[in-house]
């Protein structure tokens, strides 16, 4: 709606071009510090430096930031992000910890305290410190019938395909088409990169199966360690 909206250590405020200068029209209150704050249309999700995440909305008519819900969990939240896969909003959240979370917002949910409180629908360990989630647009690629494990064990150039996803197409993958979906791109104080995003069912599958056959391969499950935590560590590369 043309309005900025900044973050400076506690107080969240919103300013409006009048004339040739800056002027704040709206503020609220955070916690302690925020750390993050990212927008999709009128909706504002910021993170805290110890009280987790708030989910704001802006209202126009009375120039007002709005408490939706929140996580009432602690968490140090290093960068949160929107993503979203068609109607359905979700939100990245990266703790200091290199714990990756994804909330909802459910309003219609029992568990969300009428709608007060966000729901963790995701939980898991990245091995990296995010510092930065960038919201990118991506497109739908649909994996061609033909596509099955057994070529993935032959050809290479397939296994990079899926590894991929909705990224590209080429080969056996069928033509782009434009979809509301947008992933979460991060890069770590390591300086590793990465993305996370929703994919389509059948490609979640595949990659299952390709997850299975590359933890059972002799070649990879070497030293007496892990092949899933290998794996893992590789794909972050």
């Amino acid at each position: 709606e043309g309005h900025l909206v900044v973050a400076g250590g506690n107080k969240i405020l919103v300013f409006q071009l009048l004339g040739s200068e800056l002027g704040q029209i709206a503020f609220l209150d955070a916690p302690i510090y925020t750390t993050s704050l990212s927008t999709v249309k009128n909706f504002i999700l910021i993170g805290d430096l110890q009280q987790s995440i708030f989910f704001l909305r802006w209202k126009e008519e009375n120039r007002s930031l709005n408490l939706l819900a929140q996580d009432f969990g602690e968490m140090e939240v290093a960068s949160s992000e929107f993503i979203i896969d068609g109607s359905t909003l979700a939100m990245l959240v990266a703790d200091n910890l290199k714990n990756v979370q994804i909330f909802s917002y459910a309003p219609q949910s029992s568990e969300s305290w009428q709608g007060k409180k966000l729901l963790s629908k995701s939980e898991f360990y990245t091995g990296c410190t995010i510092s930065k989630f960038v919201r990118v647009k991506v497109c739908e690629c649909t994996v061609s019938n033909q596509l099955r494990v057994s070529e993935l064990k032959m050809r290479a150039d397939l296994v990079w395909q899926v590894m991929q996803g909705a990224f590209t197409a080429c080969g056996s993958l069928k033509d782009v088409k434009e979809v509301n979906r947008y992933a979460g791109f991060f890069s770590s104080y390591e300086g590793s990169m990465g993305y996370i995003m929703p994919l389509e069912e059948q490609v979640s599958r595949l990659l299952m199966e390709l997850t299975t056959l590359m933890t059972k391969r002799k070649e990879i499950n070497t030293y007496g360690l892990n092949p899933r935590v290998r794996i893992k560590s590789w794909w972050t590369l």
